[in-house]
């Protein structure tokens, strides 16, 4: 996955905050099909496709210049990392079957830098306990998510559920947020492949956002027994116009992207271009941690008795 270049006002930042989380996330035992015929396999960490976030209502929020908006996200599993970085293989993977990302969290806007090139900075809204707080993945035995139509993201098992807890994040947007003026002149806003957004055009942005999340059930076919997965964190590279995937239309089968003309002018919403890898921090069972713990007493005792 390729990272992008964010201005150094604030990559500093993100990019520390990124470093303590990857420093801190453990390798996991992970099997992409559960009872599949592929094995289970250690991974360091997931590396999504390229997909797509949408920043509800976010435009009327930045000429506020304060708020709060709803951020929506999906997108499939691409590969799984070892702890060098190297591709793990996985036969079937998006040919066979899929596993997929969706989330969707509120964000407030927590200051803005109006310019020829506004900054906005955002952190998750005070209301972690929200029932629309979601990270969730699925695995689906039919390939079926469409990024351009934006179906089938949210259906077959759910095999992880988590609700973020911290979102730190910049946008840099060649948009006057005072003015109402693109500093850059819009270009078309799907670039993948053929223009299936005739018509709508882009301004141009780029960021990134940090997202902790605390995992409150995972599935044990896909992660595996004996480990139980507290958290995970998702680094995300964001940008607009979209040249590595299709623009989707609707998120979760059924909502809009109402970018209006030009997208991330003309709104209310902003759908911005997204790729992001995920890692996780696991601990073992409770039933393991005590096993762990009665094998070391025993061993304890077995050294006692041969000193005795």
């Amino acid at each position: 996955m390729q990272t992008k270049t964010i201005a150094s006002l604030f990559g500093a930042t993100l990019a520390s905050a990124a470093l303590s989380q990857a420093a801190s996330a453990s390798l996991l035992m992970f099997d992409p099909d559960g009872a599949g015929p592929n094995p289970a396999v250690q991974v360091a960490s997931f590396d999504l496709l390229p997909g797509n976030s949408l920043n509800q209502g976010v435009l009327t929020q930045q000429t506020a210049q304060t708020g709060v908006f709803t951020n929506l996200f999906q997108a499939k599993l691409g590969s799984l990392l070892d702890t060098n970085g190297n591709v793990i293989p996985v036969p079937g993977l998006n040919s066979s079957f899929e596993i997929t990302v969706v989330a969707q969290f509120d964000l407030a806007i927590t200051g803005i830098t109006p310019g020829p090139a506004s900054i906005t900075q955002t952190a998750l809204a005070p209301t972690p306990n929200n029932p629309t707080n979601f990270v969730r993945f699925y695995y689906d035995g039919v390939v079926n998510a469409n990024d351009l139509a934006g179906t089938g993201f949210k259906d077959g098992t759910m095999i992880l559920d988590a609700t973020a807890t911290a979102a730190p994040g910049v946008f840099m947007e060649f948009f006057n947020v005072l003015t109402g003026s693109a500093t850059i002149p819009p270009v078309n806003l799907d670039q993948f492949g053929a223009n299936n957004w005739a018509g709508t055009t882009s301004n141009t942005g780029q960021g990134s956002t940090v997202i902790d999340a605390a995992v409150g059930a995972s599935d044990s076919s896909f992660f595996i027994d004996g480990l139980n997965v507290v958290s995970l964190n998702a680094v995300t590279a964001n940008s607009e116009p979209f040249n590595k995937v299709n623009p989707s239309r609707f998120f979760f089968d059924t909502i809009p992207s109402n970018v209006g003309n030009v997208n991330g002018q003309s709104g209310p919403d902003i759908l911005v271009q997204t790729d992001a890898s995920v890692s996780f921090v696991v601990v073992p069972e409770p039933a393991s941690v005590a096993m762990m713990a009665l094998s070391g007493l025993a061993m304890g005792l077995r050294i006692r008795r041969r000193k005795a």
